[in-house]
């Protein structure tokens, strides 16, 4: 059994590729966190607005149509500067404003529950 951070933490993912969508969704599920999603970041921003309360952390796909990850990421910021944000990209992406940490797809199930507990330690305050 992995360890596992802020159980019941809710989370944010963002990805216009709805089956990465759902498998995330579905590995995070089984780790005890509840996640909200959105296909892209307007949606995702639309999202944060209505359930801010409630979400700890935001994992985002980079590259997406109509609002990409850094954009949403940037404006994420300007609504919750605290707000940590994991990037996801399939491609090589150097790190980006508003982007505390870089997942690179494909990521494994280890890979993805490590980045959240990490990030989910460092907003606890």
């Amino acid at each position: 059994r992995r360890p596992t951070v802020a159980h019941g933490a809710t989370l944010l993912v963002v990805d216009d590729d709805v089956p990465i969508l759902r498998l995330t969704q579905r590995c995070l599920e089984k780790n005890g966190y509840r996640v909200l999603t959105a296909t892209n970041g307007q949606e995702a921003l639309q999202l944060f607005e209505t359930h801010q309360q409630e979400i700890q952390l935001v994992l985002t796909d980079i590259m997406m149509p109509v609002m990409g990850g850094v954009e949403f990421a940037q404006a994420l910021h300007r609504l919750a500067p605290e707000m940590r944000v994991i990037g996801a990209s399939g491609l090589e992406v150097s790190a980006a404003d508003g982007i505390e940490e870089l997942l690179n797809k494909p990521f494994t199930v280890d890979e993805l529950i490590a980045a959240v507990s990490r990030q989910l330690q460092r907003s606890t305050p």
